[in-house]
């Protein structure tokens, strides 16, 4: 990373992406380390509660579609700075709800926000620093991870002194005006649009490349979201501990080991290609799952296999899009595409975990997870073949 070789508009855009970005990690892990308070105030059960899930993936579902729309019109950081102020006001009010139906309603209005931010701050990134700015992606997700490791701390300590969790998201709330407010004073990049294909048979490999992409990015972030939802819960109703201590501590060791991964991810990305560098990420994951269902009833299994799993999924989002990037030349619209299957597999996955959580019991999140995990190894080897002879896109400028 070169700082100073950098214009200063795209040096403040980069912070404003950063500091974005730790927002939104704060903001979108709020919900698992504090999912037994929000039930016990909704008066509802884990497998009832899962609508909420559903309700709020189709909220990310919907921002994904009208981000591929609107980040290809519109100055990209007036819509980041918007959808920073109404995570604040959704956050403020969810530790006072006391209905479901409310809270769904409030949920999908959040994720609609988290949506836009995520979706739309990866898009304007790459437009910002184009095929070569692995090192810039990787510290925005490092950022991101900031914001998520201190999240379940942040939740864990307010609920330890109060028994509650209002100034948790209270404090949340007052924690994303600072980032709206930088987006919305700093000038957006130029939006890019669509270069058009040589011949139908370039549209046709592009076009495979991309829906490869889509399955890619959606079995990814179910692992690593549904992990992240439902690890607390997990350790809590499994008999290899009853300390609610140990839950915050390994949802908090998991998205510490996410920000120490894209850390690391940094330097190495200037040295490896993105396809060698996911190639041992999905290694790792699989090590990760192996350990944990070989060992379901060491608690010692459950750390390693979590702190390896952080570790390895770290850098596989945002290498993953340089990948993208490289190859598919990213605008708005198939960055929503990406965004549109991640919301689906959320929507889906979430509530399938919660019906089988509270039916068959807290082991069924490993397997399901692990399933998950084999069928993206075996689409990370179909864009291998896809891409081994495809040329990649030069740097863009604009």
């Amino acid at each position: 990373m070169n700082w100073k070789a950098l214009p200063r508009e795209k040096v403040l855009q980069s912070i404003s992406y950063y500091i974005g970005f730790i927002a939104l990690g704060l903001a979108m892990v709020s919900t698992g380390p504090a999912l037994p308070n929000l039930i016990e105030h909704t008066h509802s059960t884990i497998d009832t509660f899962a609508i909420v899930f559903t309700i709020s993936s189709i909220g990310s579902l919907l921002g994904a579609y009208l981000g591929g729309w609107l980040f290809d019109r519109i100055k990209g950081n007036v819509i980041i700075a918007t959808s920073l102020f109404l995570m604040a006001a959704c956050l403020f009010v969810i530790p006072i709800i006391r209905q479901l139906w409310l809270m769904a309603a409030v949920m999908f209005l959040l994720f609609l926000a988290i949506s836009q931010v995520d979706m739309g701050t990866n898009t304007l990134m790459t437009w910002v620093h184009g095929a070569e700015g692995a090192t810039y992606m990787n510290a925005l997700h490092f950022f991101f991870g900031i914001g998520a490791a201190v999240s379940p701390l942040l939740i864990g300590t307010m609920v330890n002194l109060s028994g509650e969790i209002y100034w948790a998201y209270w404090l949340l709330a007052m924690l994303m005006l600072p980032a709206a407010l930088f987006a919305l004073f700093t000038p957006s990049p130029a939006i890019r649009h669509r270069k058009s294909e040589e011949n139908a048979a370039a549209r046709n490999t592009h076009s495979h490349l991309v829906w490869l992409m889509v399955f890619f990015f959606l079995l990814y972030v179910a692992v690593e979201a549904n992990f992240g939802k439902f690890i607390f819960t997990y350790i809590q109703t499994t008999a290899l501990t009853g300390q609610s201590a140990t839950g915050y501590q390994i949802n908090s060791i998991f998205f510490g080991m996410l920000t120490v991964g894209r850390f690391l991810a940094i330097p190495i990305s200037s040295r490896l290609k993105p396809r060698t560098i996911i190639t041992i990420d999905m290694a790792g994951v699989v090590l990760s799952f192996l350990i944990i269902l070989l060992f379901r009833n060491s608690l010692t299994a459950i750390w390693i296999g979590t702190l390896l799993l952080g570790l390895s999924l770290a850098s596989m989002f945002p290498t993953g899009l340089n990948f993208a990037e490289k190859h598919l030349h990213l605008t708005g619209r198939i960055t929503s595409y990406f965004y549109l299957g991640i919301s689906l597999s959320n929507m889906l996955t979430a509530w399938v975990i919660g019906q089988f959580f509270e039916r068959s019991g807290p082991f069924s999140l490993i397997v399901i997870l692990s399933m998950l995990v084999a069928a993206e190894l075996v689409v990370w080897v179909l864009i291998r073949l896809a891409t081994r002879q495809q040329p990649t896109h030069p740097e863009e400028t604009h």
